[in-house]
Parts: C-alpha cells; structure tokens; sequence
C-alpha cells in the first residue's frame, strides 16, 4: 500500500506502521490525508493480519493540526460543505477508535 501522504510498512509478524509523510507542513491535516488515512485503516481493519497499527510520522512533529491553506480553502465552502467535511473528519475518529487491533500513537514533537 503506497498514498502520497502517507508510507505504509507491514511486518510478517502482522504489525502495521502507518506514517503521516508531509513533514514539510509538520503533517498537517487536509482533506486529501483525512481520506487516504480513512482508506487505510478500513482497509487494514478488514485485514484479519493486521496484529497491531502503529501511527506514527515523518519530521520533527507528529502533527501541527489542521493544514492552514486547506482551512483558507475550506472557509469559502457553503454550509452543506463544511458538513460533509466534518463528516469526513469524524469518519476518520471514529474508525481510528473503532480499529479492532490495538493502536500505538508514536507521537514526537510539541
């Protein structure tokens, strides 16, 4: 599995380590990671290989938030659309929460 903003490794012994892979925006959050991270775990989910997901990332943070251009762009969205992309926001905590194997969150930086 290959997703621009994020570096997938499986072991043979079933550990999953998924990493966020923008560091040069401190892996920030957009719509496009929000879906490719959301794809994966479903995917990884259904694996009944899938042992243990480690969440980690690439850069000296794990996560500044929220990626400011996609807040520019997503304030010009219409009320309908700012509901749908929360939707998509909360689709990827819940499946996160909701993972069947447990979850390690390698989380560096501040």
């Amino acid at each position: 599995m290959q997703h621009s903003y994020l570096k997938i490794t499986k072991s043979n012994k079933g550990i999953v380590r998924v990493t966020l892979n923008r560091p040069e925006v401190h892996n920030a959050f957009d719509d496009e990671l929000i879906a490719q991270l959301t794809s994966v775990l479903l995917q990884l989910d259904a694996d009944n290989s899938t042992r243990v997901l480690i969440l980690d990332a690439a850069g000296k943070s794990f996560s500044a938030g929220a990626d400011l251009n996609y807040m520019k762009r997503v304030s010009d969205f219409s009320y309908a659309e700012n509901v749908e992309d929360s939707k998509a926001l909360a689709e990827l905590m819940s499946t996160l929460y909701q993972m069947q194997c447990p979850t390690i969150a390698a989380v560096q930086g501040a």
